[in-house]
């Protein structure tokens, strides 16, 4: 090693050795004029049009990419310093391995810089509010999956830049992944399960939804579970798999509430009388203002439904136009009362559950009076 060292320094040109402390003091000076006209270009840019998305994401792009670009120079710099001094094979062998390492981790600083900023088209592409939402959860899971892609993809590169035989190392790593797989099929299958819920969207924090017994508002969603505080205020804590394979009705997504009641007339109710109930039914929707009679003309409907165990039914279904529960409440309210007003100035009554019992005919039966049923006791 020293005989190498004594012949190098030996061989080596000092007009070489000028060059090349040249060209690095000159790619430092480009280094610097490209951080000048980086920043001068940024604020040009911005200062044109600060409400574009994609001049939002050239800035974000171009920040995260400057301290990369900074060191380019410099590699270049030093690669062209190394042409310059003419090395050894031995040495230019290691300085050529050196300088792709180096490259591959600049590659690799660039790229897991980029996905962030990139990542933030998504949080332009809903229109509505809860889009916006749901893209920023899909956002930050993008995010943190293509960076680790990212740094897996650099470090085995790195490796076999140096000689390292990969494909025994991701053999190697086959076996491991298999062997973690079953020992973590749980949790596996709970990722999955979120990976689900944030593509397929069935619902996003702060829904009111409804599966099984279940009933609340979502709290959190996260990787292996998401909580939902019930209507009771307990906490109810989902796997995300149940999730995914659940029948979810989310009722935060109600553009109109729908009331769908049957009511029951006694079978004394006559013809005149049920017209006209179904008649006043709907005139009292017509002229009620937070009915929506447009809503959806299909299953909007009063009517004379059928002729029931105990009761002659009419069937009304209708929409309305409020979105608040507390305000839908208050409309079920007055129409309850409205109906039953009806149903009384027409005359007749609400039937319930009943049977009626006739008897044809009664055997001769004596009656016994209670003196002499005490009598033959």
């Amino acid at each position: 090693m020293q005989d190498f060292f004594k012949d190098f320094w030996g061989s080596l040109m000092w007009d070489q050795v000028g060059l090349a402390v040249v060209v690095i003091i000159a790619s430092m000076i480009l280094q610097k004029m490209f951080v000048l006209f980086l920043s001068r270009h940024i604020k040009k840019r911005i200062s044109k049009n600060t409400e574009s998305v994609f001049v939002n994401v050239e800035h974000r792009l171009l920040e995260s990419l400057a301290p990369p670009l900074h060191f380019i120079f410099l590699a270049g710099g030093i690669f062209a310093a190394s042409i310059i001094l003419e090395l050894p094979a031995a040495a230019e062998i290691i300085e050529q391995q050196i300088t792709r390492s180096f490259l591959i981790l600049l590659a690799i600083w660039s790229f897991y810089r980029m996905v962030e900023p990139v990542s933030h088209v998504l949080n332009h592409v809903g229109k509505t509010d809860r889009e916006k939402r749901f893209n920023e959860e899909l956002r930050g899971f993008l995010v943190s999956i293509l960076r680790a892609t990212i740094v897996l993809i650099g470090l085995l590169s790195l490796l076999q830049n140096w000689g390292v035989n990969v494909t025994t190392f991701l053999a190697g790593l086959g076996l491991v992944g298999m062997a973690v797989s079953f020992a973590a099929q749980d949790s596996i299958k709970q990722f999955f399960g979120s990976v689900a819920l944030i593509l397929d969207r069935p619902f996003e924090e702060g829904d009111w939804i409804y599966l099984n017994e279940i009933e609340g508002i979502v709290e959190a969603i996260g990787l292996r579970t998401s909580s939902i505080r019930q209507i009771d205020h307990s906490l109810a804590i989902i796997p995300n798999s149940d999730l995914a394979n659940a029948q979810i009705i989310n009722k935060s997504t109600i553009e109109k509430w729908q009331i769908k009641w049957v009511i029951n007339l006694t079978y004394s109710t006559t013809a005149d009388q049920l017209e006209k109930i179904v008649s006043k039914i709907k005139e009292y929707l017509k002229k009620n203002k937070e009915i929506d009679l447009a809503a959806d003309k299909r299953f909007t409907i009063v009517s004379l439904d059928k002729f029931n165990d105990s009761s002659i039914d009419v069937y009304c279904s209708f929409y309305t136009k409020t979105k608040d529960w507390i305000r839908f409440m208050e409309i079920k309210h007055d129409c309850v009362l409205a109906f039953k007003k009806i149903v009384e100035d027409a005359g007749s009554s609400f039937a319930f559950p009943s049977q009626s019992l006739y008897v044809e005919g009664t055997p001769n039966f004596k009656v016994v009076s209670p003196k002499k049923v005490s009598t033959l006791k």
